[in-house]
């Protein structure tokens, strides 16, 4: 058994840390579906925080793998791709518009996280905007105006920024 995993599981503390981001993340999903928006805001802010501390978790303990990198991306699809747009969706009843951009929003998530996936060990900082951003751009935006067009502007943006090949630099 290798070091730092929990009994017969194999999952390590960080990953645990992981599985609270997806929880949050899914859990703000059902408050958008029944309409605590509020709720799935303050879900979407508590993933946030899960997603920074998985990885801080890990280095600390020396429990990095790419087992945990690409649990972390999964759990980062459903709490910042998913979860975002389907908060957006669902408080602006389920518009055509921001259906098919959401559609598209996530499918630029799922393709951010996977290069991600591909790129992390080689280069330095960001290639493309990071997927958790969307966890305050999209909700924030739907709490400031209702108007599906902006909003569909906002998310093919958004998704555009997330598939670009603009450097970030990483903040922490």
């Amino acid at each position: 058994m290798a070091k730092g995993y929990l009994s017969i599981f194999q999952v390590t503390f960080p990953d645990i840390v992981t599985f609270l981001n997806v929880s949050l993340g899914f859990s703000s999903m059902a408050a958008s579906a029944l309409q605590h928006w509020d709720v799935a805001f303050a879900l979407l802010i508590g993933a946030m925080i899960m997603d920074y501390l998985d990885g801080k978790v890990a280095r600390a303990l020396n429990q990095t793998s790419e087992l945990g990198t690409n649990l972390d991306s999964l759990s980062d699809m459903v709490s910042f791709g998913a979860a975002p747009a389907f908060l957006l969706l669902s408080k602006n009843g389920f518009a055509p518009i921001l259906w098919v951009t959401s559609v598209i929003f996530i499918s630029c998530g799922a393709f951010r996280l996977g290069r991600y996936n591909l790129l992390h060990k080689v280069v330095k900082g960001w290639v493309g905007m990071p997927i958790t951003t969307n966890a305050i751009i999209l909700p924030v935006a739907s709490f400031l105006t209702s108007n599906t067009t902006v909003l569909a502007i906002l998310m093919l943006l958004s998704s555009g920024l997330m598939v670009s090949s603009i450097k970030v630099k990483r903040f922490f």
